[in-house]
């Protein structure tokens, strides 16, 4: 399904996912001598797909119901995490703020996708009734939550207004 989607964003936006995962493939073991101008130039749609999912693995921590604990509970930084699902479009326009978030803040806090659908046992915890739903946890506490779509901006309000 993620193939799928990003294949799709590639038709869309082919050139910017290009140039973006051949930035983004430089830290890819093997793909190191790569420009980002020879990404764009020789690097076939799936490929772009694969390294664009590699390279948004490696900023977002994508948790589970059975990693949740350790991934967000036992964190030693703060976690913003994104209860959310696939099929919803406020969802999906909330990956792109959320990566560059996780870029910016890298070290000071970890931001978190679950996907509800995948794995439903986890948001019912959490009161998490409607999506998308970021919840701030700190100390493995719930210190703030925010629903509804947002933007980068708003995304970054909400941190700051909480001492990130």
């Amino acid at each position: 399904m993620t193939v799928l989607k990003l294949n799709r964003m590639n038709r869309r936006g082919g050139r910017a996912l290009v140039a973006l995962a051949g930035v983004l493939a430089l830290a890819v073991p093997g793909l190191a001598a790569q420009t980002p101008q020879a990404a764009a130039a020789t690097a076939p749609a799936p490929s772009v797909a694969v390294a664009v999912a590699v390279a948004v693995a490696g900023t977002v921590v994508h948790t589970s119901d059975a990693s949740f604990d350790s991934d967000v509970l036992r964190s030693r930084v703060p976690v913003l995490v994104n209860f959310c699902a696939v099929w919803s479009a406020p969802c999906r326009q909330l990956e792109t703020p959320l990566a560059e978030i996780a870029r910016e803040y890298s070290g000071r806090l970890t931001v978190a996708w679950h996907d509800i659908d995948r794995y439903p046992d986890t948001h019912p915890r959490y009161g998490v009734t409607a999506i998308p739903t970021l919840h701030l946890f700190e100390n493995g506490q719930i210190t703030a939550t925010r629903i509804g779509p947002a933007t980068k901006a708003n995304i970054t309000d909400f941190l700051r207004s909480n001492g990130i």
